[in-house]
């Protein structure tokens, strides 16, 4: 549990099963029963949730636990069971240690702020602090003391000095009392709360002159444009999206996204995570002034940044192409990406940039621009998007209305 909250920053569910005390007895012995014996794991389907739906199974067999989880089995899909089947009695929060010190810091002022930092790293003496309140002082060493153990759980400090800072800051601490009126952080935004990991989608739009029709269907989980309550700022994962297009009378494969991370996590004062990007998938690009299929992989890396509530990001990576268009059926791509990303429970919206340029397989030079708005409703999804698109001097423009449905 520490290694998730300290050094993953993961925050902790407890789920607290409906069970009576033979029905307890009963999965302890079939625990008991199975110890030592190996599974074969499986991301999609056979994974540590579905394992632990079917050891609660065998003590409700009635209830078909698994029926609904033949292809994949998505661990909040696994506790929404759970709690439709009135199976859950308690449910107990374990906010991590990096949003516990995000919130208490919350609490202080800039200057406060920038002096807890300054302990915890050791830059200034703990007892540096004489011309604050005992209250106020309280206040900055508990900071201190937050950050510091963070720093020293993912070794972001020197090991050597680590001790004395902690050392120093918990002499400090011994002689004043606790901060008074100091909150706990509020209640979890738990994810099983949020929106189901299955989504429909049935939109229509324009490419150049020619209308078309597109229907899409995700496994899971969530994206960008999708309600964030319940999701981290941020961070998007992808898993199975089948899209199809009626087009010119044709009805084609769009994309088939096998796996879709996106991390746009923005640095601030404790801690400059990177962003990055990674994906495979089956999909059309616009190569050379027309569509292609092609078979991607694709891997960005870079920084983000939050600007008056806006995620702001800067990556470079690139993409490795497989398509017979291609020279010897293989494509290397070495592009940009610019961003803006503006994420809440009511609505969302997104611009971006991206430059591409091929330095194998085929010469093509692509740009493109793409602005996309989604307004979540209780259950639905309705979103607008815009792209300008840029290869060989010949542009593609498309909109796009869409209307989607959890499940």
């Amino acid at each position: 549990m520490r290694n998730y909250s300290d050094n993953e920053g993961r925050d902790l569910v407890e789920y607290y099963l409906n069970l009576n005390t033979e029905e307890v007895t009963q999965l302890k012995l079939h625990l008991f029963e199975i110890r030592g014996r190996d599974f074969d794991y499986f991301f999609l389907d056979e994974n540590c949730s579905y394992r632990l739906l079917a050891s609660i199974s065998t003590v409700r067999p009635e209830l078909n636990l698994l029926d609904d989880f033949g292809s994949w089995a998505i661990p909040i899909d696994t506790i929404k069971k759970l709690e439709k089947e009135n199976l859950v009695e308690k449910i107990v929060d374990h906010p991590s240690a990096t949003r516990r010190l995000y919130f208490h810091n919350s609490l202080l002022s800039q200057r406060a702020s920038e002096e807890a930092i300054n302990i915890a790293k050791g830059e200034i003496p703990a007892t540096n602090l004489a011309n604050r309140s005992e209250n106020d002082t309280a206040k900055i060493l508990y900071v201190a003391a937050e950050y510091n153990s963070l720093l020293i759980s993912q070794d972001k400090i020197d090991r050597n000095s680590s001790k004395d800072i902690s050392h120093n800051i918990m002499k400090a601490r011994i002689n004043i009392d606790q901060p008074s009126n100091w909150p706990s952080p509020p209640k979890l935004q738990r994810t099983s709360d949020g929106h189901p990991s299955g989504r429909y989608t049935i939109a229509g739009g324009s490419q150049n002159d020619a209308e078309f029709m597109d229907l899409s269907y995700r496994s899971a989980y969530h994206t960008f444009e999708d309600r964030l309550f319940g999701f981290n700022p941020g961070a998007e994962v992808v898993i199975l999206n089948y899209g199809l297009r009626l087009i010119d009378d044709k009805l084609k494969l769009q994309q088939f996204e096998l796996i879709q991370v996106k991390s746009r996590t923005p640095r601030n004062a404790f801690f400059a995570p990177p962003s990055w990007d990674f994906g495979v998938a089956y999909q059309e690009k616009y190569l050379a002034g027309k569509n292609h299929h092609v078979l991607s992989t694709e891997y960005f890396r870079g920084r983000s940044i939050l600007v008056a509530g806006h995620i702001l990001s800067g990556l470079i990576g690139g993409s490795i192409d497989l398509a017979d268009e291609f020279d010897s059926n293989i494509g290397i791509e070495v592009a940009g990406k610019l961003s803006a990303l503006k994420q809440t429970d009511k609505f969302s919206y997104q611009l971006s940039y991206r430059m591409g340029s091929y330095i194998d397989g085929v010469e093509s030079d692509d740009k493109s621009l793409s602005a996309s708005f989604s307004l979540p409703l209780y259950n639905d999804l309705l979103s607008i998007s815009a792209k300008r698109k840029l290869s060989r001097n010949m542009y593609q423009t498309e909109f796009r209305l869409g209307y989607s449905r959890y499940f």
